[in-house]
């Protein structure tokens, strides 16, 4: 699943690079899908890009740091 793909990618061994991607406290994973579906209904040219990194915009988006 993409959401966990680019939550795992928040910690991973190059943990610096991906410092705060987003930004989000006491969120559960059925919000963060939801979160990335809407993004997705509302940019569906993305669609043909690589899972993580639209979960990462998506993130990006709703929760900047």
């Amino acid at each position: 699943m993409a959401v966990v793909d680019a939550t795992s990618r928040q910690t991973s061994l190059r943990q610096q690079e991906f410092k705060n991607i987003f930004c989000a406290t006491n969120v559960d994973a059925k919000q963060l899908v939801l979160i990335v579906k809407k993004y997705l209904e509302n940019n569906p040219e993305l669609l043909s890009l690589i899972a993580a990194d639209i979960v990462n915009a998506a993130l990006r988006k709703a929760f900047p740091c």
